[in-house]
């Protein structure tokens, strides 16, 4: 049975004009298995939240990587975002990978 290294990180940044955005993902080989984004952001809809957590799993824990699905989740989905501009998301996820 082979054992697997699980890593769960979390962080917290608050952006210019007061918002605050929380993260909590895990690791497993590189690899992001799970994200959960809080906080007193507003975005509508609501569920799109979901969405973008759901297209930030499976891929490699590299910032590269994720600022391009994070990019791609805001150009292609109908997303209104109030108190954060998408490069947050990388921001915080960066912050929580590098144990900050």
């Amino acid at each position: 049975m082979a054992l697997y290294e699980v890593n769960v990180m979390k962080a917290e940044l608050k952006v210019k004009g007061g918002k605050l955005l929380k993260v909590e993902c895990s690791v497993e080989n590189d690899l992001i298995k799970d994200v959960r984004f809080t906080g007193d952001f507003f975005l509508t809809p609501e569920e799109s939240i979901f969405r973008l957590e759901e297209a930030l799993k499976g891929i490699r824990a590299r910032e590269e990587e994720i600022a391009r699905r994070v990019d791609a989740f805001f150009r292609t989905e109908n997303v209104t975002l109030i108190g954060l501009n998408p490069v947050h998301f990388v921001e915080v996820i960066m912050l929580a990978l590098k144990g900050v």
